[in-house]
């Protein structure tokens, strides 16, 4: 929606009337500005149920039923009684079972829609200069061949440019004989972007793009592969390694982190990739994920959209985004992890297992993240259970926590059995490390007496004292070369923890701080300042310093620059230095 309109009335009324007059319509304008916004990229359904095509996807939606899109969606009506009222204004019905296309803003971003985008093959024109009436208009996609190779999976093209022109831009989809199937009109944008649902489109069948002048922009016929495999047409951004051979792929505004993951989330295929995995449980799954880490990025900071502007969505350059992932077999895993092996510059593993109240892709951009801020020269990987990213569903994580816990020892014995000579390294933070201490005790069984781990690092670990002294500490440390615990007095969360099973936690710090000979164990009160003090491990300078002694480097706590020595019960135990110590 374009609000320079808005923008312009709204100065034209604050000059022309007095002051008293001013302040009520300056007060009714923002009023129907409001309800502008409020009804943008909406869809209601009105006297009866409709069975509409929302971008590819057949979505049965009921009467009085609301529904809220994003820009550039394509919604076409295919049955039902009722009738669909999109942004207050357009209309769709049984009688003309119509397309509608919704605009796009001036400043869209093709790169991270087409990296959001599932089962879609892009048709990105290049720009030439029409001779016969100065028109821009294309001559050929970014396609190889003059067809455009569908397979049975793909359920839209996307066909994009800056700029066709004059307008209405008219895209017909016409099949091998000539009949028309759809009309679809460009009528507000000048960048044209179209979505064709795969549904409209048949072997042979053609996609024409027409100006106002009646200039021919696109004419593709269409192919579609009889196997279920993705066709080779290119899909944007097209720049990334397919083999997954590297860690960092530089951009011209961000860095994309590709990361290898495991997971026993269930999938929702209808869902971007924010939300692709959700809560609920499923069995061990692999993927590769790519994020973009903006260049301006911050050291020790999750650049987001502001969640209280709910207008603001996130964007590749300015926030930490995930751009795409891919579900792989575990062979594929295996072979990915040795490519990746072969190319980095140190032969290190990385793993990052979640905590408590934390979605898959929260998990994903923290890896990344936390890699770029390390400037870890390894392979990242992360591992992560099916937590349902709610802080009211504390019970509910941990049940699943322990229900994870065998496909984390399969996932981690798929890590050590095809790393080779290189070294592992495990962050668990929260109640991921219940399941991680869990998983690392039968790994023990399965190498008996051999460090398969470099370092084990435990962050704000939500476990009983007890019950790691006794049933996990003596089991874990035959299988690593160093533990580090990371704890602190000012986590809200772990206090919570405490009081909710009446014993305490071996994240906590200051007084309660845990001792043990063979464990090295850092207090970071005073360190975090977050709201909940949570999430300290990441979000700290000196502590993501020290983790980076103690995973780069792989430094005792007596040669590392931000410790000091204490002692407690005649055993010896770390704290961050502060100013001028």
């Amino acid at each position: 929606m374009d609000y320079s309109l808005y923008r312009m009335g709204y100065n034209r009324l604050r000059l022309n009337f007095s002051k008293g007059w001013g302040i009520k319509m300056r007060i009714l304008w923002l009023i129907l500005f409001s309800i502008n916004i409020l009804f943008a990229n909406s869809l209601i359904v009105k006297e009866g149920d409709v069975k509409l095509l929302i971008n590819g996807q057949t979505i049965d939606v009921k009467k009085d039923q609301n529904l809220t899109l994003e820009e550039g969606s394509m919604v076409c009506f295919l049955s039902g009684d009722g009738k669909v009222i999109i942004d207050n204004t357009k209309q769709l019905d049984n009688k003309t079972r119509d397309c509608y296309q919704l605009p796009i803003k001036d400043n869209f971003d093709i790169d991270a829609f087409m990296s959001s985008s599932k089962n879609s093959i892009a048709v990105l024109a290049k720009e030439n200069t029409s001779k016969s009436r100065g028109t821009k208009g294309i001559s050929e996609s970014s396609s190889e061949t003059a067809d455009l190779v569908l397979s049975q999976v793909d359920k839209e093209v996307i066909i994009y440019n800056e700029t066709y022109g004059p307008l209405p831009v008219t895209l017909n989809i016409k099949k091998s004989d000539g009949t028309n199937v759809k009309e679809i009109v460009n009528e507000e944008n000048i960048k044209t972007f179209f979505r064709v649902p795969a549904t409209y489109l048949e072997n042979n069948s053609k996609i024409e793009i027409t100006n106002a002048f009646g200039d021919t922009l696109l004419n593709k016929q269409v192919v579609i592969q009889s196997s279920k495999l993705r066709s080779k047409s290119k899909k944007l951004p097209s720049k990334s390694n397919e083999k997954h051979s590297q860690v960092f792929y530089e951009k011209d505004n961000h860095t994309i982190v590709d990361i290898l993951y495991g997971t026993d989330r269930k999938i929702d295929p209808k869902e971007k990739w924010e939300d692709y995995y959700t809560g609920d449980r499923d069995k061990l799954q692999f993927g590769v994920a790519q994020v973009s880490i903006p260049k301006k990025h911050k050291f020790g900071e999750m650049e987001r959209p502001n969640k209280y502007l709910f207008w603001q969505k996130e964007k590749i350059g300015e926030h930490v985004v995930v751009v795409k992932l891919e579900d792989i077999n575990k062979k594929e895993f295996a072979k990915f992890l040795g490519s990746k092996l072969n190319n980095v510059e140190e032969k290190d593993i990385l793993i990052f297992i979640h905590g408590f109240n934390v979605t898959f892709a929260s998990a994903i951009r923290r890896t990344a993240q936390l890699s770029y801020d390390l400037k870890f020269k390894g392979v990242p990987i992360t591992y992560s259970w099916p937590s349902a990213g709610e802080t009211s569903e504390y019970m509910k994580d941990e049940s699943s926590v322990q229900y994870t816990t065998p496909h984390l020892v399969a996932f981690l014995k798929e890590v050590i059995d095809n790393k080779g000579d290189a070294n592992i390294h495990i962050i668990g933070h929260s109640m991921g490390t219940r399941a991680l201490t869990n998983a690392i005790k039968e790994i023990s069984f399965v190498y008996p007496d051999k460090h398969v781990f470099k370092n084990i690092i435990l962050a704000a670990p939500d476990i009983d004292k007890d019950v790691f002294e006794v049933n996990l500490f003596p089991y874990i440390r035959k299988t690593t070369d160093q533990i580090t615990l990371y704890a602190s007095s000012d986590d809200t969360a772990l206090k919570l923890s405490s009081t909710l099973h009446s014993g305490k936690r071996i994240g906590q710090g200051g007084d309660e701080i845990f001792v043990f000979k063979g464990l090295v164990t850092v207090d970071a009160t005073g360190i975090d300042t977050s709201l909940l003090g949570h999430s300290y491990f990441a979000e700290k300078e000196l502590l993501v310093g020290d983790l980076k002694e103690v995973i780069i480097k792989s430094l005792p706590p007596a040669q590392r620059n931000f410790l000091m020595e204490k002692i407690k019960a005649k055993l010896e135990y770390w704290k961050f230095k502060t100013e001028g110590q």
